[in-house]
């Protein structure tokens, strides 16, 4: 019977290990951003309009009748109705229609570039922050908030959040800014030079910008911590943040896409497959994760189950395993003697020695780079974890 259980496990190891992001389709278009009616996924492009797709396959079909604009810079929905923001105004595609109506009264700048929904409230912006209450009929110019440029908004229900590259009067170069339920105007909450993405949930909020670096702060602004998905992703920019149910997924310029939590400070890469293409937008729909990439290269999926199973590899208790990348030597501490195995993906033994309690260093110079699994036997426990030879 314990022969099973590590067969099995090495099996879902190995699984995990292999899993890869699956093409969904939209070859040759660019990706810019995601929406999701029910199970059906709409895609804006940049110089394509809009595409959708019903089943949630490679089969997508243009909607593209009535925007007089292709490049689709935001997206929002609002019951059953779809907006898209581009840079000639806001239009609305009902569940009944086949075209896009356009929906610009009392817009007085078109050029949108981000979009939210806040309870019943539509908004949009750039130059000017818009706001509509019946379902884009008619939009007024929120007047009490000076912004010149934005690049995102978001709402966790009840607060309104803004991120600026430039708020006249308050002198803060790539700002974020919130608005209480009930207030009239924006407090700034974080003064970030870098910041151009947010996602929030309750009271959990994730800035991402230049640099690949992550603001976060889980009491609504109050205070932040300062993370970054990967020391050695270098310089690149945070194109795109999705919060779902706790799980963070950011995704960079340089085609990465990493996974967290709320409570969590470290990131999990989980970009194997992907093109090096930036990922430009992220979205979750039915069992999987779905990413928009630019460059042409279209739309990619991932099974959440696979996501979370290599991330649970990773945090396994029983063995401590650094550093991981690694290029010659891993440190390795463990609770109780044991035998330790470094198998390939094929579950081909490469090395195996026994090693005390505590820590021990072990020679992985002359093995190749790639993936391993890594298992621990100790009396009746088995564990095993993913590393990484560079």
């Amino acid at each position: 019977m314990k022969k099973v259980f590590v067969l099995i496990a090495l099996i879902c190891l190995a699984n995990f290990v292999n899993a890869q992001w699956q093409f969904a389709g939209m070859g040759g278009k660019s990706i810019h951003c995601f929406t999701a009616r029910g199970n059906t996924i709409f895609a804006g492009t940049m110089g394509n309009g809009v595409f959708y797709s019903a089943n949630i396959d490679t089969n997508w079909v243009a909607v593209a009748s009535g925007i007089t604009a292709p490049y689709i810079n935001a997206m929002a929905i609002c019951g059953n109705n779809v907006f898209a923001g581009t840079g000639d105004g806001v239009f609305l595609l009902t569940n009944s229609d086949s075209s896009w109506i356009a929906m610009d009264s009392g817009l007085t700048s078109h050029n949108i570039s981000a979009m939210t929904v806040n309870g019943t409230n539509i908004y949009a912006g750039c130059f000017k922050l818009f706001s509509s209450a019946n379902n884009g009929t008619s939009w007024t110019l929120n007047s009490n908030d000076n912004f010149d440029y934005l690049t995102a908004l978001a709402s966790n229900g009840t607060d309104l959040f803004a991120v600026s590259e430039w708020q006249s009067g308050s002198g803060a170069l790539f700002g974020v800014f919130k608005k209480v339920s009930g207030d009239s105007t924006f407090t700034e909450i974080l003064n970030f030079f870098a910041a151009e993405k947010i996602a929030v949930s309750d009271s959990n909020i994730f800035v991402g910008g230049y640099s690949n670096i992550i603001y976060k702060s889980n009491d609504g602004g109050i205070t932040w911590i300062t993370e970054t998905t990967d020391h050695s992703a270098g310089y690149y920019n945070v194109n795109s943040i999705l919060i779902n149910d706790t799980n963070v997924f950011v995704g960079l310029d340089n085609g990465k896409v990493f996974l967290s939590s709320f409570n969590d400070t470290s990131w999990t890469d989980i970009s194997n497959g992907l093109p090096n293409d930036p990922i430009s937008a992220l979205l979750v729909s039915g069992s999987y994760l779905y990413t928009g990439t630019g460059y042409h290269s279209g739309v990619w999926k991932r099974s959440l189950s696979e996501i979370m199973g290599m991330t649970e590899l990773n945090k396994s208790k029983d063995i401590s395993v650094y550093p991981n990348p690694a290029t010659d030597n891993l440190t390795i501490e463990i609770p109780l003697p044991s035998t330790i195995e470094i198998l390939n993906i094929q579950g081909q033994t490469i090395l195996r020695q026994q090693v005390p309690q505590g820590k021990t260093d072990i020679d992985i110079n002359e093995l190749a780079k790639g993936v391993y699994i890594l298992r621990l036997n100790s009396k009746d426990k088995i564990s095993v974890t993913k590393i990484i030879k560079e």
